[in-house]
């Protein structure tokens, strides 16, 4: 297997089986139809279509139910399927050790942290490596299982399936931008990314405290002034050229596309074949059963610290959560309460105003004020009045469109 792997450049075997799928794919010249579909059922599903001759055609079904309307033009072509950003953790995680496809789960596991749900739901994908870094792409296994049953109730099967960020062209210096039906994505790097709508872009804009060079495909927008202008291109063409340039796959493992029927070989060969192929089994099954020991140290670390710091907890599931449920167990005791706790308590109002825009939003002295664009006697009846004795709730009406909401802990109310 070594022998085989010299012939390629220093990347993950995953990586270079699913390199070799795509390569092997694109000896055939076919058409090229591009599906974004929403995480919601009854969004709308966007569409693009490039055949090897003629013109491109695009366009928007209803939601999920109409995709069987592509069919005529899926009969000839490779179906990728677009993933949103907002849908995938990018992320560099560390593994030392030779890398083999059987150590996702201990890559996976890496993830926890940064995980808020089961990180046994994750699927992994490896997109590059550099020495022990690894830069990895997850997604909610449920979620890609939703988007590929949509497809199949529909007769269509996508042979790739990219996050859309990652179409658009690479930054050779700072980040790329364009707009992509109601958000901006940004591609910082190669390997990462993210997208935000109009409200979110700025919010995560200013968490940066200088920001790089931003390169713009489409019109940027008028509070970014900064931003460098590029030659305008419509998205959908832009996407499909860096579809076809990106060899990433995130179709692989337990969602990898059925194959093609092919004519029956000799059965001799075959058999040779598979004995060939068994001779290397073994260096691979042993490399795994080392990464299964240091992921059983780790867990074993994990454990004692649990037991040591918190003598009198049962032991959880999932140790590492376990630990963070323990940590925020004791800060709930921490008085007065802090941004986050001040918002977990405020969440009841904070959804009945879901559908208002917020502005800006500040945090100080223990004090959370939200700007809302909407009149003051508009946002009024959209308060929901039973909420926590914790907080206390004020408006306060800056014009004649927008609205201060204020969110007090009712302990500091006197403080004014």
């Amino acid at each position: 297997m070594e022998r085989l792997l010299r012939l390629f450049p220093v990347n993950t075997v995953l990586v270079i089986e699913m390199n070799s799928m795509l390569l092997k794919k694109n000896k055939t010249v076919t058409d090229e139809l591009l599906i974004s579909l929403a995480a919601q059922a009854g969004e709308p599903v966007h569409w693009y279509h490039q055949p090897c001759q003629g013109n491109a055609q695009e366009g928007a079904l209803a939601d999920e139910t109409a995709l069987h309307e592509l069919l005529p033009l899926a009969t000839t072509s490779q179906i990728t399927l677009l993933i949103p950003a907002k849908n995938v953790l990018f992320n560099t995680i560390t593994f030392n050790g030779k890398y083999r496809r059987q150590h996702l789960s201990a890559l996976a596991w890496q993830l926890e942290s940064f995980c808020p749900g089961d990180v046994e739901q994750l699927h992994l994908t490896v997109l590059q490596r550099h020495g022990t870094q690894f830069s990895v792409a997850a997604i909610d296994k449920n979620l890609l299982q939703q988007w590929l049953g949509w497809l199949r109730s529909a007769g269509l099967t996508a042979s790739r399936a990219l996050p859309d960020v990652l179409a658009l062209p690479i930054p050779t210096a700072g980040w790329t931008a364009a707009r992509f039906k109601d958000s901006w994505l940004m591609r910082q790097s190669p390997e990462r990314g993210f997208s935000a709508d109009d409200e979110e872009l700025g919010f995560i804009l200013g968490r940066y405290l200088t920001l790089p060079a931003i390169l713009s495909y489409s019109p940027r927008p008028d509070s970014e002034s900064t931003w460098l202008q590029k030659t305008v291109q419509p998205i959908w063409p832009l996407l499909a050229q860096g579809v076809q340039k990106n060899t990433i796959n995130l179709l692989h493992g337990d969602f990898t596309p059925p194959r093609t029927t092919k004519p029956r070989g000799n059965k001799l060969l075959a058999v040779l074949a598979a004995c060939y192929l068994l001779t290397f089994a073994v260096e691979p099954g042993l490399s795994g059963y080392r990464a299964q020991q240091q992921a059983e140290q780790i867990q074993q670390k994990t454990h004692q610290l649990y037991l040591n710091n918190f003598p009198g907890a049962a032991a959880p599931k999932q140790w590492v959560q376990g630990i963070n449920q323990q940590i925020d167990q004791l800060e709930k005791s921490i008085t007065p309460p802090g941004l986050l706790e001040q918002l977990r308590i405020a969440m009841p109002v904070l959804q009945s105003l879901s559908g208002v825009k917020t502005q800006a939003m500040e945090w100080q002295d223990e004090t959370l004020v939200l700007t809302f664009n909407l009149a003051e006697q508009e946002l009024l009846p959209r308060i929901q009045r039973q909420y926590s004795s914790k907080i206390s709730i004020t408006t306060h009406a800056m014009d004649r469109q927008h609205t201060l909401l204020t969110v007090k802990g009712a302990n500091n109310d006197d403080k004014d």
